[in-house]
This record gives C-alpha cells, sequence and structure tokens, in this order.
C-alpha cells in the first residue's frame, strides 16, 4: 500500500472488499480538521451502535482531530459510499481473505477519492498471473465500461455504487464514460510460496515521467512499468537502462509494460523516463508473505533533478522537457515560433508515432490500435511549422527541409532530413547526488566531423560513451575537471563537455553544464527500520541511523528500540555524495515522544 499525501485526501470515496473470507472493512481518519461530519450511505450489511444496517440505507457520526473509526462486516460491502464535510482518509480491506489457496490473509489498501478517478486504464497481469481480479466500480449514473482484450470487446452498465469484477487472465484496456476506480486483487498462490494483496490501477492520462520507489530485502522484489514508449532502454532505474534488467514484456493497444526483477534489494530507487509518461506498479513476495503498490495516481509528486533549457538558454539543454507542450499537436505552431528553440524536431515527418498517442490525449483516440499520428506527420501542417521568424523565406516551402537548427554553429544548414532516419535523442542534463549525466546526440558529432572518442570533459580522460543515437557522458562531482562554488544558498557544480579535433587544441564541439544543489534540508525520524532519505529536485540525500555505540559498527534495525534511563543512542547523519569537502552542520535536534510540533521536545542541539 501507497500512503497518499494530505493534498490527494477529499471528500467521497467508494469502498472496495472482497466477497471472500471474513470481517470485510473499511476505516475512515481525521488527521487535521477539529471535527468532521461523516455519512455512510451501505451497500451490503454494517451494524453501527447496535442497529443493523442494510443496502441503501445510511448512518451519520463524528470524527474529532485525529480520530478514526473502524467498521466491519460478514458480507461484502464493496460499493458503500462515505461522505465527509472535510477531506478525511479512507483505508479498506480484509481482516481474514480466503481466495485460491489462501488460509486466512489480511488486505489492505488505501482509497483514492472519486475526484481522482479516471476513465481510461491499460491493466496488465502482475507476474503473469492468469487469475487475479479486477474490480471495476461507479459513481455516477448510466456509466458506460468497455474492456477490450486481444480476444473481445465486452459492455457493462454501471450505477453509482455498483461494480463489476472480472478475472484478469492477459492484458486489458477499460474505457469508461464517467470515472471509474479499478482495484486489483493479487491472489493466485503457487503451493504456498506467497500471500495476497490488493492495490489500484492508476489511469491515464499521466503526466508523471518520475518515481522514487522502496523495496524490502526479505521479499523476492518486481517493479512494472507500464507506458506507450517504445523500449525499455528509454527508462533509467538507478542510473541504469531498464534494459539490462531482466524483464518480462506485455503489449496491448499501443501501450507496453515491462517487469523488471530487481532480486532481494533493499532501498530507495529512481526510475525516470526523459519524454513519455509512465506509471509504475511495485511488488515483492516471499514465503507466505507479499506485499504490493501502484504509482502514478497521485497528483503531488516531486520531480527528477533535470536542468530544464529556461535555466541556461544558452546551452544544449533539452528542447523536450516541457513534454506537455509537445505532445499536444494543437500547441505544436505556437511553441515552435520561439527562435530559441530547436526547428529540427518540428520538421521532420520521422517524429516518434508514440507521441501522438501520448496519455495526455483524449482517451478515445487511445483506444484505437489502428490510429495513425496523422496530426504530427501531415504535411499539410508544415508549412504553419516553418514560420519561425528566424527562417529564410525559399526555405519554408519544403516540409523536409530544417529551417535552422540553433544548437549547433557546426551544422549545414542546408542539410534535410530523410524520412528514414532513425529519430533522435534531445540533449538532456541530469543532476544526481553524486554527480550528473549528459545526452549529447550522435549526429552533433557527426557534422562536427569528430568520433566519439573526441568527447570529453575538461579532464581529457574522462570521456563518453555511445547508446544508440545518443552519446552518454557521466560528469562525477570530484574530479574530471568538475568545479565547485557556493552561490544564493546551493552548492554549484560545473564542467565543460569539449568535442576536440585530435592532436589540436581547436573545439568543434563546447557545452558548459551545472548542476545547483540546494544546501538546507530539513529531517526527521521516527524510528523506523529503515534509512529515511530526503530527496528533491537537485538536493542532497542525507541519511539517519541509530547506533548503540559511538564506534558506529552496531546499527540498530529492531523498532521500537528500548532504551534504559541514563542510557544512550548515537546518531550518525551522513550525506551521499562524492564530494568530501561537504560537511553536515545540524542546527536543531530534539527528542520528543512523535514528531507533531505540539508534542513537548527536549532539545539537545540549538541554534547549532
Amino acid at each position: 500500500m501507497a500512503v497518499l499525501p494530505v493534498e490527494d485526501l477529499n471528500t467521497e470515496y467508494f469502498i472496495f472488499t472482497s466477497s471472500l473470507g471474513e470481517a470485510n472493512q473499511f476505516a475512515v481518519a481525521n488527521g487535521i480538521y477539529p471535527t468532521v461530519l461523516v455519512t455512510v450511505t451501505v451497500s451490503g450489511s454494517i451494524t453501527y451502535n447496535g442497529v443493523q444496517y442494510g443496502n441503501g440505507s445510511a448512518f451519520s457520526f463524528s470524527l474529532g482531530y485525529q480520530q478514526v473509526i473502524q467498521l466491519q462486516s460478514p458480507t461484502d460491502i464493496t460499493g458503500t459510499r462515505v461522505v465527509a464535510t472535510a477531506p478525511v482518509a479512507v483505508f479498506s480491506g480484509n481482516k481474514c481473505f480466503t481466495g485460491i489457496n489462501t488460509a486466512c490473509d489480511v488486505l489492505l489498501e488505501q482509497m483514492h477519492p472519486v475526484r481522482n478517478w479516471g476513465t481510461f486504464f491499460p491493466v496488465f497481469p502482475l507476474a503473469t498471473h492468469t487469475n487475479d481480479i479486477i474490480d471495476v466500480m461507479a459513481a455516477n449514473p448510466d456509466t458506460i465500461v468497455i474492456v477490450v482484450t486481444s480476444q473481445q470487446s465486452t459492455q457493462y452498465h454501471l450505477q453509482p455504487g455498483s461494480h463489476e469484477r472480472l478475472t484478469l487472465d492477459r492484458a486489458a484496456l477499460v474505457q469508461s464514460s464517467e470515472p471509474v476506480m479499478i482495484s486489483y486483487l493479487f491472489q493466485y498462490q503457487k503451493n504456498g510460496q506467497y500471500d495476497p494483496f490488493v492495490t489500484s490501477v492508476p489511469p491515464v492520462p499521466n503526466t508523471r515521467k518520475y518515481y522514487k520507489f522502496v523495496t524490502q530485502s526479505f521479499y523476492d522484489n518486481v517493479l512494472l512499468v507500464v507506458s506507450q514508449a517504445a523500449s525499455p532502454s528509454e527508462f533509467y532505474l538507478d542510473h541504469q537502462p531498464l534494459s539490462s534488467f531482466p524483464l518480462n514484456h506485455m503489449e496491448i493497444n499501443g501501450f507496453r509494460a515491462w517487469e523488471a526483477s530487481l532480486g532481494k534489494i533493499d532501498g530507495q530507487h529512481e526510475i525516470y523516463h526523459s519524454s513519455s509518461p509512465f506509471t509504475i506498479y511495485v511488488y515483492g513476495l516471499g514465503t507466505y508473505i507479499s506485499y504490493g503498490y501502484s504509482m502514478g495516481q497521485e497528483t503531488t509528486y516531486p520531480g527528477p533533478s533535470i536542468t530544464g533549457p529556461t535555466e541556461e538558454p544558452e546551452r544544449l539543454t533539452s528542447p523536450t522537457e516541457e513534454p506537455e507542450r509537445l505532445t499536444n499537436p494543437t500547441e505544436e505552431p505556437e511553441t515552435l515560433t520561439n527562435p530559441t528553440e530547436e526547428p529540427e524536431r518540428s520538421t521532420s515527418p520521422t517524429e516518434e508515432p508514440e507521441r501522438s498517442t501520448s496519455p495526455t490525449e483524449e482517451p478515445e483516440r487511445l483506444t484505437s490500435p489502428t490510429e495513425e499520428p496523422e496530426r504530427l506527420t501531415s504535411p499539410t501542417e508544415e508549412p504553419e511549422r516553418s514560420t519561425s521568424p528566424t527562417e529564410e523565406p525559399e526555405r519554408s516551402t519544403s516540409p523536409t527541409e530544417e529551417p535552422e537548427r540553433l544548437t549547433s554553429p557546426t551544422e549545414e544548414p542546408e542539410r534535410s532530413t530523410s524520412p528514414t532516419e532513425e529519430p533522435e535523442s534531445p540533449q538532456e542534463l541530469h543532476c544526481f547526488s553524486d554527480g550528473a549525466e549528459f545526452h549529447l546526440p550522435l549526429r552533433l558529432v557527426a557534422e562536427a566531423k569528430l568520433n566519439v572518442s573526441d568527447v570529453h570533459l575538461q579532464d581529457p580522460q574522462c570521456l563518453g560513451l555511445q547508446e544508440g543515437n545518443t552519446i552518454i557522458i557521466n560528469i562525477p562531482f570530484n574530479r574530471c575537471g568538475s568545479n565547485v562554488h557556493i552561490k544564493d544558498g546551493k552548492t554549484v557544480y560545473t564542467n565543460t563537455i569539449y568535442g576536440t579535433v585530435p592532436g589540436t587544441s581547436i573545439h568543434r564541439i563546447e557545452v558548459p553544464v551545472k548542476c545547483e544543489m540546494d544546501m538546507n534540508e530539513t529531517l526527521g525520524l521516527s524510528f523506523h527500520p529503515k534509512v529515511t532519505d530526503v530527496v528533491s529536485q537537485s538536493h542532497y540525500n542525507v541519511s539517519m541511523r541509530f547506533y548503540q555505540t559511538d564506534e558506529f559498527t552496531d546499527l540498530i534495525t529492531t523498532f521500537p528500540h528500548e532504551v534504559d534511563l541514563h542510557g544512550s543512542l548515537h546518531l550518525q547523519l551522513k550525506v551521499e555524495s562524492d564530494d568530501t569537502n561537504l560537511q553536515i552542520l545540524v542546527e536543531q535536534c530534539k527528542a520528543s515522544p512523535s514528531l507533531e510540533e505540539r508534542e513537548k521536545g527536549y532539545s539537545i542541539i540549538q541554534h547549532g
């Protein structure tokens, strides 16, 4: 289960529970408001304060500040509606689920409010299962739901609180006329090897291209990526191409899923794509245990450590770092009239078709397997795209010509793009806690009459590596000519990428790069057994750990941890970076029963 931030809570929910087992249950929590009035409209049967309420009947109660109520029922209460006068959190599940080969297991998931539901869902089986369950629930009258698989298309007609429970034996697309919620029940067990779990299916469209997630070492961990991207090599998982991991591939109508086996690995991970939005599922299996959660339905989340083109306009940074503008065909003429952007991408008729079927478009366009990206490739649109104020008039008559290339002083202005050329990757700079990574198109190097081995950092020994149509340059912060200075409360790392003519000092390519890292962070730890990492865009990773002695060799991993009166704990703070000159100054440190501001605290360090 992934816990939702406060910003994603709201006032209307519907409950999902399985029909198998005992003690179907849900809970409603008020976290921040003085008083919240909650009304429950029952589907099934619920007893509250000694009174039994059946289908369609309702009861109400009040929740004070940080109060929670939990309700159980021996019947399936899927479709029960919860309405509150202020945003609340709602959790649902089963105390004792008895599915396929399952004895008695707990299921738990946090419900998404109706406001965050969707109308289009690509659904892929986890772990190549053929007996998992998806439950499609409606909130509005006369909701039409169409489920498409490789073998058939089925239509359902739903009313508020009604639902369809379907067996998922292959990939499917679910489209609805009104927003719906889809719950995924992972229940198939082989010879008692692992247990079930429940999660939600994120809808599309979705604009998220970066995720941080956590795995645990006592599970066999798996990551499932769902996207319209063409290849797994376009994704980077912990700075490595996703294609370097063992993968299982599935596909339906332009949507692809790659299931990567991560093994028994512990800690925090990052995955990103430079332009294509995607959703993920993270799950782990062990002996009689399991966990699983999805990400992509959240509306509040951090962004990746990527330097945008508006920060350093003179550099060869990516012109595609605002993908929402480029994936909408109706906005491209306005976007491409800016003379500081790269017109080459707008004039090539060979742009990747996936970009015309991005999840940011209307759902109807996504469900058609035969639809072509005519809006991006139609030659009748090209004259409008070639009206940049920097173009020469005679060049605007050919839809295949490149009016100007603003990214390289050595490019040939009359060079045209062949319709059979493979699309190239844009220039991109990714800043991380321990270094940076720059993507340079191979085309620029070839047009400068250079080789891959001629591309290097300020230290000529630090070379780039070719990957497809791109040269990858890894930029460590503590060597290869990188410089560091402090400016406006940030640590700034700089270096320069050169394309040098062999045996000379002539640079035909020169790309200054810069990463800015915030120096101030606020950390909190509530005695959990995991390392708490706080990472935001262009921020440092700082870890906190407790040890038994001042030798800092016996890490405390079991919580809650008891300490005798007048005993001691030893706290270690560490910044994860190759920059050995960094120092941590602890300005405030206090002990309190919880992390709430209202709790009385005992200061250990004040004002440094």
